[in-house]
């Protein structure tokens, strides 16, 4: 799956969203289908689906889709760790000022 850079999701409700980063995620790095264990509440840094390389690449792939800025503090939230968890901070997060 892959976006355009300048289409964003301006709402999204919680599985919409979770729908978003899972298909992000196993496009990007290359989850395979057949992989049962890859789940929206596996945590995505331990079970080594996401490095710390690809936590900059999703980042920015957040706050381009869904048009918000992620604070530092949501970053280390430990609901960042799996895709149900991103989804619902992603849904916390005001969307960013436009500029007339």
């Amino acid at each position: 799956m892959s976006m355009p850079a300048d289409q964003s999701v301006k709402t999204a409700d919680a599985k919409d969203a979770e729908k978003i980063v899972a298909d992000f995620i196993r496009v990007r790095f290359r989850v395979r289908p057949e992989d049962d264990h890859f789940s929206h509440d596996v945590n995505l840094w331990e079970e080594g689906y996401v490095d710390s390389a690809g936590v900059v690449e999703m980042i920015a792939f957040l706050e381009t889709t869904f048009n918000i800025t992620l604070p530092e503090e949501v970053l280390f939230d430990p609901d960042f760790t799996y895709i149900r968890g991103i989804a619902r901070l992603v849904g916390l997060q005001p969307p960013r000022a436009t500029t007339p």
